[in-house]
């Protein structure tokens, strides 16, 4: 890969300002994506390391998470936030050399299917915050789902994670070959005074959100129909039958504690 510029802006002004005149730039933030494009040439990288996106805070029982903050920062963060399981979450993202310097931020805009973060978010109901030289967007996870491509000309700049699941309780489980390699299957319930929110993610083409309810035949008439709708993943890792199979023993593990 074979760069032409490269710009450090120090403040979103001037971000806009190089975004405006380099079109075709590419985000640099932790640099584990750039590294691993395959591009013959990137004719500009702007780095975004000094824009002061680093950072995790709480207001009002909300979590703001700067699109800066790496893994291990998660991690060694050490929210109580439903339970932990942001850490936690973060614990799988890749070996530690990756989790490092690898960004949040960076993670859920590569765009990944098989990513940690997406269902994450997607089960704690994030906020995704936005900037651009005409303003500054807030867009729920569940629409960056639908449709990535509307949001790639914008800058990521915070996750809020609401604090309507401060105190819930979460399960969490993780099907790979190891502790840091690419899931075949995440699992996540979350539980709150609504209920109990399902989002099953890497199996599928899209992570989905489902509400459960206490109906004998919810796997049949509603989970499994559902996660057919957006598709389970034909790859390396499995045949689509192999990732339903391992979906229904998560979801029958959650049931049986």
């Amino acid at each position: 890969m074979k760069v032409k510029k490269y710009f450090r802006p120090r403040d979103l002004n001037e971000f806009h300002r190089l975004s405006a005149e380099n079109p075709d730039h590419k985000i640099l933030a932790g640099g584990t994506y750039v590294a691993k494009m395959k591009f013959p040439k990137v004719d500009t990288i702007i780095d975004i390391q000094d824009l002061g996106l680093k950072g995790i805070k709480e207001e009002n029982g909300d979590i703001h998470i700067g699109a800066n903050v790496t893994f291990t920062d998660l991690i060694e963060a050490k929210l109580s936030y439903c339970g932990g399981l942001v850490g936690q979450v973060s614990s799988h993202c890749g070996p530690i050399t990756i989790r490092n310097i690898a960004t949040i931020g960076g993670n859920v805009m590569a765009g990944y299917h098989w990513n940690d973060t997406t269902p994450l978010l997607l089960a704690l109901e994030a906020t995704l915050m936005f900037t651009s030289d005409s303003g500054v967007k807030a867009v729920p996870v569940s629409s960056f789902i639908a449709n990535r491509s509307t949001y790639t000309g914008l800058l990521l700049t915070s996750i809020i994670l609401p604090s309507k699941y401060k105190d819930a309780k979460p399960f969490y489980k993780r099907f790979a070959r190891t502790r840091s390699d690419i899931p075949t299957s995440i699992f996540i319930v979350v539980n709150n005074e609504e209920g109990d929110h399902i989002t099953v993610g890497s199996a599928t083409v899209k992570p989905v959100r489902i509400m459960y309810s206490a109906d004998d035949e919810f796997l049949k008439n509603t989970l499994l129909p559902r996660l057919n709708e957006v598709k389970f993943m034909d790859d390396l890792r499995g045949k689509p039958e192999f990732k339903e199979k391992i979906v229904i023993s998560q979801y029958r593990e959650w049931k049986e504690k």
